[in-house]
């Protein structure tokens, strides 16, 4: 079962989730925000809508989104987006 909520974030590189946020940023060149999620529970799959940044010119910044269940993310998270 997975439980993404919302407010959860994801970076590609460990070191984003560094001390400071001026650390982090050095290193991360994509990251996920989950907007809303609900859960998988048994015999419901659950839903993630996911926001993608990415880095341009030192900031990350907004690219598309993402819409399925919490199974589709995880695979989305395992083979890329």
């Amino acid at each position: 079962m997975f439980c993404f909520a919302k407010g959860d974030i994801i970076y590609d590189n460990p070191l984003g989730y560094s001390d400071t946020w001026t650390e982090s940023l050095k290193h991360i060149n994509q990251s996920l925000e989950i907007l809303s999620a609900t859960s998988a529970d048994l015999g419901f799959e659950g839903f993630v809508e996911a926001q993608l940044y990415e880095k341009k010119d030192g900031v990350l910044v907004k690219t598309e989104v993402f819409r399925g269940t919490q199974k589709d993310f995880v695979k989305s998270l395992i083979l890329g987006f």
